[in-house]
């Protein structure tokens, strides 16, 4: 099995998505704070479980630019303050995932 091949094109359309998710929950944070619903992202319905599968996609996609940074890192001898930086963006990324998948749980318990 060939080990998976980020390409540049790969990169670009997980940013591209990342910042959709954050622009999303920009979006509704100015909603909810006016009195809003935002129930696609808040609520338990089927289409925000949906919406949270995708969002928890979007951010285990992210570990995708972590480990190519981290190899890329290594394969070019980067310097050893890189390996912080690193190191910070995949525990943000994990973190990210952790928290996406316990409001996934938390969305398909309240729909039951």
């Amino acid at each position: 099995i060939a080990p998976y091949r980020v390409t540049a094109r790969v990169v670009q359309v997980i940013v591209a998505l990342s910042i959709g998710v954050g622009l999303l929950y920009l979006v509704g944070f100015f909603v909810t704070l006016f009195g809003g619903s935002f129930d696609i992202l808040y609520g338990s319905s089927p289409a925000s479980i949906v919406v949270g599968l995708i969002i928890l996609g979007v951010a285990a996609s992210n570990l995708l630019i972590d480990f190519k940074f981290i190899d890329e890192g290594i394969r070019l001898g980067a310097p050893r303050q890189m390996e912080w930086y690193a190191a910070l963006g995949l525990v943000s990324t994990l973190v990210w995932v952790y928290l996406e998948m316990l409001r996934l749980l938390a969305r398909i318990a309240r729909n039951q």
